[in-house]
């Protein structure tokens, strides 16, 4: 599998108007929709192991739709 980019978000991080943060928004969503396309490709189960006591990927999901959900 193909490492994500590490500058997928880098070159949008300070929008200078509505149009900027429009193409960074999207490349968020480009940066975690590679992030979810590998996780898919992983084998049964791998998604949920924590590795050295951090979350794992389903938690770390989980927790960004719970923070960025409707009130």
């Amino acid at each position: 599998m193909p490492a994500l980019s590490a500058g997928a978000c880098g070159t949008q991080r300070r929008a200078e108007d509505a149009e900027g943060l429009r193409g960074a928004w999207g490349a968020v969503e480009g940066a975690w929709r590679q992030a979810t396309d590998r996780a898919s490709a992983l084998p049964d189960g791998a998604v949920d192991v924590s590795v050295e006591g951090e979350w794992c990927f389903s938690q770390t999901l989980r927790h960004l739709v719970f923070t960025t959900g409707p009130g």
